[in-house]
């Protein structure tokens, strides 16, 4: 049993999440105020974290492209 389709899977979401952490700490670094920091933090990592993310929503059922797969 491989557990390469499961590292597959979970390589986009972790790299997400490294992307997520790395912009906070950089946020908070530059910011000293809760607002602006929760803010532009915020921004940063939906900038960051979506075009890792969301193309897997093709990977959930009802949503595969005609002629794909699984």
């Amino acid at each position: 049993m491989s557990l390469r389709p499961a590292a597959r899977a979970c390589a986009r979401p972790v790299l997400g999440g490294l992307l997520i952490a790395g912009s906070a700490v950089a946020v908070h670094s530059v910011f000293d105020a809760p607002l602006p920091t929760l803010l532009v933090g915020g921004a940063v990592a939906a900038l960051l974290y979506l075009p890792v993310v969301y193309p897997m929503r093709a990977m959930l059922p009802g949503r595969a492209k005609e002629g794909a797969t699984a």
